[in-house]
């Protein structure tokens, strides 16, 4: 795998469960128990499932425990786990390739589930239910041949107070692979307006001349909110 995998911890940390992808081979979802009561620790292979191909994406689970996934066809897996035994529960097909991980946020508290985030390699971007039913809405920023925006990165949401959230996309180079126009900015998608909402150039950073191909973070800001 490439990508973080998502640790699960129970019993003080003592016994902690690894889901994970992987991009060799058929790619799989693999459920990995680790058993720290022991030394060295052991690894036990609980369950893989083949549904889910070939991955670079970061699993994620959500608040009723389901855990999600996307392959690199831009096929996103939602899982449920439970008796050390995968359980496929939905699967919907974008028709993108997906290199970055997903996220999920709550929207709509007062609905049930979460809602899942995907940025795509040629610059699409997608909100999905999170039965994975439908989409509830994408859209596009920069797509064309040359000079278009790619999405390599993660999915990353800024909460804002009462301002509305935005997902944070780092912008790669262009589909040739080649550096492009917005290559080396981050862009910010306004989650309730649907659309962007700024865009911004890191310090030390050149558009066109520079790219971003890993995730970005966020950290609350002591020194103007106290």
């Amino acid at each position: 795998p490439r990508a973080a995998p998502y640790v699960l911890s129970r019993f003080n940390g003592r016994i902690s469960t690894i889901f994970t992808g992987a991009v060799g081979g058929t790619g799989d979802f693999h459920a990995i128990r680790v058993n720290k009561t022991v030394f060295p620790y052991t690894l036990t292979l609980m369950d893989s499932d083949a549904a889910t191909g070939p991955s670079e994406s970061s699993p994620k689970r959500a608040k009723d425990g389901t855990l999600y996934i996307c392959d690199l066809s831009g096929t996103v897996h939602r899982y449920k786990y439970s008796g050390g035994t995968l359980t496929h529960l939905a699967a919907l097909s974008l028709g993108h390739e997906v290199k970055g991980a997903i996220a999920l946020y709550d929207a709509d508290p007062q609905n049930a589930g979460e809602e899942v985030l995907v940025a795509t390699t040629d610059g699409h971007f997608f909100v999905l239910d999170h039965t994975l039913s439908f989409v509830i809405w994408s859209n596009s920023y920069g797509v064309g041949p040359l000079g278009s925006d790619n999405y390599y990165a993660g999915v990353t949401v800024a909460e804002r107070g009462t301002m509305s959230p935005v997902a944070l996309l780092p912008i790669a180079g262009n589909a040739a692979g080649t550096y492009a126009a917005n290559s080396g900015k981050v862009r910010a998608i306004d989650l309730q307006l649907q659309s962007v909402a700024w865009e911004l150039t890191p310090s030390n950073t050149t558009p066109g001349q520079h790219l971003i191909e890993g995730s970005v973070a966020v950290l609350f800001d002591q020194s103007r909110y106290g």
